[in-house]
C-alpha cells in the first residue's frame, strides 16, 4: 500500500542528463532486493542477514535546468509540500551552471538542503566555498558516486530536516508559552558585558529592536532603585553561584513608563569555574502583583474588622456546600474555630439545637434564588455556648455574572437582644408599634394602642434609656436590626 502524499520526502534532481534521474530512482526507491553491498554493511552492522532494508520512500521529481527547478521548487512551496533535497549537477550546457542554479534556489526556499554533483575537473573546494554563502545547507557529492553514499547522505539531511522542524516548532510552542506567561529571556556575556533579548522579550516590554545591548544601557531599563537591586544581583550570584529572583519596575512601553515584573537569572561557568554568560528571563507580573496588593489589602480590612467575615464556594447544598473558603480573625476569636479546621467545612459547624428553622429556610431559599440574604439567627461556638448574630450574605460575582462565592459578616447582637430582653411587655408592644409606624404621630400610635398620649410619651422614656437611644429616630433605626424578632406575633 503506498504511503499518503504528506508522508513521502520529497526530492528534486536537476540534471541536462535524464540518464541521472533513473539512476537515483533507482538508488533510492529500488524495485527490487537493495544492492549487494548494502546488504553485506547491514550484516557487518547488525550481525545477520536481511533480505530487505527499509530505506524509506520518496517522491523523486526531475528538472533538465535549472531555471525548471527553480520554478518546481516554488510550486512545491505553494502546495505546501515543499522539498527536502535537491541534487544539482555542477554543469549544465543547456541552462543555468550549477552554482547559478543553487544560488536561485535558495532565493525561492532558503532552507532547501542542496547537494552540488561534480566530477574532479570542475570548480575546486575554495572556488565553490567562495561562490556559495549558505556553506551550511549544501554537500558536495563527486562523480561517480557510490549507491550506499547517496542512501546515507539522502537519510542523513532527511533526519536533519526532521530535527530542524522539530526545533522550530518547539521553538514556536515556546514563543507561545512565553507569550501566554507574559516572559521574554535574556543572556549576558561576562567578557563583553553584552546583553542579548529574545523576540519575546522586546515585543512583551515593546523594546525597539535597534536599542543598546550594552549591559549599562539594559540597566537603564530598570527604575532606579530596581537597577541597583538587579545589580547586585547580578554581582552576587556570580558569588554565590546560585540562581536569584527579584521583583522589580521594568520600562515598558517609553522613558519612565515601568511595570512590576520579576527579572531572575543564573551564572554559567567555564572550565576554569569562571563566570562566562548569564541566563535569565523577564516576566511581567503587574496584574498578578495589584491583584496580590488588593487581596492583602483586603484581608488587612477584613481581619481588623469589628464583625465575623466568612467567604464560602457556590456549590449548592446537594453537593455539599457552600464550602467554607476563608475566615477572618474575628472569626477564630469569637467562634473557638481555627481557620485550618473551618476551611473546607459548611456554616452547619456553627448551627445547634436553638439555630431558628425559619432563618435557615430563609438561608437556602436565597441561595436556591442566588438573592442576598439578611437574617437574625443564633450561632454557637466551639463551647456549644449560644450568641445571637445579624447575617447578611452576598453573592459574589465574576466577569461573566456568575456566582462563584458568597460573602457572609455576621454582626454579634447578643447585647442588643439581651436589652430587648429587658423590656416590659407594653414596652415591647411599644416599641413595636414605633417600628411598624414610622411616620405617623405618637397620639396615632396612642390611639392604636388604646392608651393617653402621655402614657405612650412616660413608655418612650423608659425604653430609651433601656436601650440607650436618643428620639424615636434612634429607635426605629435600633429597630430595623430586630425586624424578625419584632414581626412576631
Amino acid at each position: 500500500m503506498s504511503k499518503s502524499r504528506s508522508k513521502l520526502k520529497r526530492i528534486l534532481v536537476i540534471d541536462d542528463n535524464p540518464a541521472i534521474y533513473e539512476d537515483f530512482c533507482k538508488v533510492l526507491c529500488p524495485s527490487n532486493a537493495p544492492a549487494k553491498e548494502l546488504i553485506d554493511l547491514a550484516s557487518s552492522i547488525f550481525g545477520d542477514e536481511r533480505e530487505k532494508m527499509d530505506i524509506g520512500d520518496y517522491q523523486i521529481d526531475f528538472a533538465l535546468r535549472g531555471q525548471d527547478g527553480v520554478e518546481k521548487v516554488k510550486s512545491a512551496i505553494a502546495e505546501g509540500w515543499p522539498y527536502i533535497i535537491t541534487f544539482v549537477d555542477m554543469r549544465m550546457p543547456n541552462g543555468w551552471g550549477g552554482l547559478e542554479t543553487i544560488k536561485n534556489l535558495w532565493l525561492a526556499d532558503s532552507q532547501l538542503q542542496i547537494v552540488l554533483c561534480t566530477a574532479y575537473s570542475d570548480y575546486s573546494w575554495d572556488e565553490i566555498r567562495a561562490q556559495l554563502s549558505r556553506r551550511d545547507r549544501f554537500l558536495i557529492l563527486k562523480k561517480p558516486f557510490d549507491n550506499i553514499e547517496v542512501q546515507q547522505m539522502v537519510e542523513t539531511l532527511v533526519n536533519r530536516q526532521e530535527a530542524e522542524q522539530l526545533l522550530i516548532e518547539n521553538q514556536n510552542l515556546l514563543q507561545t508559552a512565553q507569550e501566554i506567561a507574559r516572559v521574554g529571556h535574556y543572556t549576558l556575556s561576562h567578557t563583553d558585558q553584552e546583553v542579548k533579548r529574545s523576540e519575546s522579550l522586546d515585543a512583551l516590554f515593546q523594546i525597539p529592536a535597534d536599542y543598546s545591548h550594552s549591559y549599562a544601557d539594559f540597566c537603564k531599563l530598570f527604575s532606579q532603585d530596581s537597577a541597583v537591586h538587579f545589580n547586585q544581583c547580578v554581582s552576587g550570584a556570580s558569588k554565590t553561584k546560585k540562581p536569584f529572583e527579584l521583583i522589580c519596575q521594568f520600562q515598558k512601553g517609553g522613558p519612565h513608563q515601568y511595570v512590576w515584573s520579576i527579572a531572575a537569572g543564573y551564572w554559567e561557568f567555564d572550565a576554569n569555574n569562571a563566570p562566562s554568560k548569564m541566563i535569565g528571563t523577564i516576566q511581567d507580573i503587574t496584574q498578578t502583583y495589584e491583584l496580590q496588593n488588593q487581596l492583602r489589602l483586603l484581608d488587612a480590612c477584613i481581619s481588623q474588622a469589628d464583625d465575623v467575615a466568612i467567604i464560602t464556594d457556590a456549590r449548592p447544598k446537594t453537593a455539599g456546600g457552600p464550602r467554607i473558603v476563608y475566615v477572618n480573625d474575628i472569626f477564630e476569636r469569637k467562634t473557638g474555630y481555627t481557620k485550618e479546621f473551618a476551611i473546607g467545612k459548611t456554616m452547619d459547624i456553627l448551627y445547634g439545637p436553638n439555630t431558628q428553622n425559619a432563618a435557615l429556610e430563609k438561608i437556602n431559599k436565597g441561595l436556591i434564588n442566588k438573592k442576598p440574604v439578611r437574617v437574625e439567627m443564633v450561632n454557637y461556638d466551639t463551647n456549644k455556648s449560644e450568641f445571637w448574630v445579624d447575617l447578611n450574605m452576598s453573592p459574589i460575582q465574576d466577569k461573566d455574572d456568575e456566582i462563584t462565592h458568597w460573602l457572609c459578616m455576621q454582626r454579634d447582637i447578643s447585647s442588643q437582644k439581651t436589652t430587648l430582653d429587658a423590656l416590659t411587655d407594653k414596652e415591647f408592644s411599644v416599641v413595636k408599634a414605633v417600628a411598624g409606624n414610622s411616620e405617623v404621630t405618637l397620639k396615632e400610635i396612642a390611639d392604636r394602642l388604646h392608651i393617653s398620649e402621655h402614657t405612650l410619651r412616660n413608655h418612650l422614656a423608659s425604653i430609651y434609656e433601656k436601650l440607650g437611644v436618643r428620639g424615636r429616630l434612634e429607635l426605629y433605626i435600633f429597630c430595623s436590626k430586630f425586624m424578625d424578632e419584632l414581626s412576631k406575633d
